[in-house]
């Protein structure tokens, strides 16, 4: 005599049947979605696009301020005396600064929108941003009201206290291509696997 089953009962059969069939494991309560481990390199794919991220925000923000600081070098060279720092008389020392510094953004910047040399580009863009940073606290220190002719009469920004936390800001991203490289995208990646 056939026996009768519950609606429960039928549940379970047609349920394991299925999974039999379909060769799935039974979905147990106390599996989370946040469980299932990343695929294997997900996080160093994640960290690399990051560092692209991270690059490309260098790139746009040194080559429009060299650009900007090259298109008027006269403008440049107010915003360099105007921190007072170094000697007017000769002015050969003030007239080097005024060139090597947007050539050497532009350069880096060029550097890291290839993904070529990132580390040294870091490097070198950290060291100007500490170099920045130094004079723009030494111009917070004595008072002085000045423009800091970091992107040109285009975006002209005063000096103020936030000025060192936009610095930190680009340093940041500087210090961690030159510790971890460029990311994707970057042909040093090219070459370092030819090696």
């Amino acid at each position: 005599m056939p026996t009768e089953n519950t609606p429960a009962d039928v549940y379970q059969v047609v349920g394991e049947e299925t999974s039999a069939l379909l060769g799935d494991e039974p979905i147990l309560p106390d599996k989370k979605i946040d469980d299932i481990p990343a695929p294997p390199g997900a996080w160093r794919i994640l960290g690399r696009l990051i560092l692209l991220i991270l690059r490309l925000s260098l790139v746009a923000a040194f080559l429009y301020s060299s650009i900007a600081k090259l298109l008027d070098p006269q403008e440049f060279l107010f915003a360099v005396k105007a921190f007072e720092i170094l000697p007017v008389q000769p002015d050969f020392l003030i007239n080097f600064v005024t060139y090597t510094v947007p050539i050497t953004e532009l350069i880096c910047g060029i550097l890291l929108l290839f993904g070529f040399w990132s580390r040294a580009a870091g490097l070198m863009l950290s060291i100007l941003l500490v170099v920045f940073t130094a004079a723009i606290f030494s111009v917070l220190a004595r008072g002085l009201s000045i423009d800091c002719g970091c992107f040109g009469k285009w975006m002209p920004a005063h000096v103020t206290w936030l000025t060192p936390l936009r610095n930190l800001a680009l340093f940041i991203p500087a210090l961690l291509i030159t510790i971890f490289g460029g990311g994707l995208l970057a042909l040093d990646n090219r070459f370092s696997s030819r090696a």
